[in-house]
Parts: structure tokens; C-alpha cells; sequence
């Protein structure tokens, strides 16, 4: 993903438990384990598309990507913020269809 094409993107530190990351999705149901090896790793989380949810934030064009690499802890970092406060509600100053 691009950086211009994003609407939000995330920096933070994560500490990884022996043997696997378990993913999952919003509503907490499983998609997949896969095997990690313990330690300190900083996360990037990638949103796009957020503005064409739905008001109840299930149907939408909304696409996202995590990034995981060894580094040791830092800050939170917010690369881009284009999400107004408050959200859910709005997005870049628009309401959700």
C-alpha cells in the first residue's frame, strides 16, 4: 500500500509469545495461526477505504495491512492521521454512507 492511498497508519510495539500469532478478525473470529519466534517486534497498522463503511462499519470497500518486524520497543507512532476524533462518525470530515 501506498502512503498517499491511506487513510491511517500506526506504529506500536508488540511483545510475541513462544510459537505463533494468532490472527483475527475484527469480531474476533479466527482466520489464521502462524508461527512467529518470541520477542520484540514493532507492528504497522495500514487503513484505507475507511470512508466507504457503512454507518454500522460491517459493508465498505475498507482494506488494511499489518507489518511485523524484530525492533526493539519505541513510542507509538502515528505515520499518518487522517481520522477525525471521535471516530467512528467521521472520516476525514465526511460521515460513512
Amino acid at each position: 500500500m501506498i502512503l498517499d492511498d491511506l487513510d491511517h497508519v500506526a506504529e506500536a510495539n508488540i511483545e510475541i509469545p513462544p510459537e505463533h500469532i494468532d490472527i483475527r478478525e475484527c469480531t474476533g473470529d479466527p482466520i489464521d495461526t502462524i508461527p512467529a519466534t518470541p520477542g520484540s517486534y514493532r507492528v504497522r497498522a495500514c487503513f484505507a477505504g475507511r470512508d466507504t463503511l457503512s454507518k454500522d462499519g460491517l459493508d465498505g470497500d475498507d482494506r488494511y495491512q499489518i507489518t511485523l518486524r524484530p525492533a526493539p520497543p519505541a513510542p507509538v507512532a502515528m505515520v499518518k492521521e487522517d481520522i477525525e476524533p471521535g471516530w467512528p462518525g467521521t472520516i476525514n470530515g465526511r460521515t460513512p454512507p
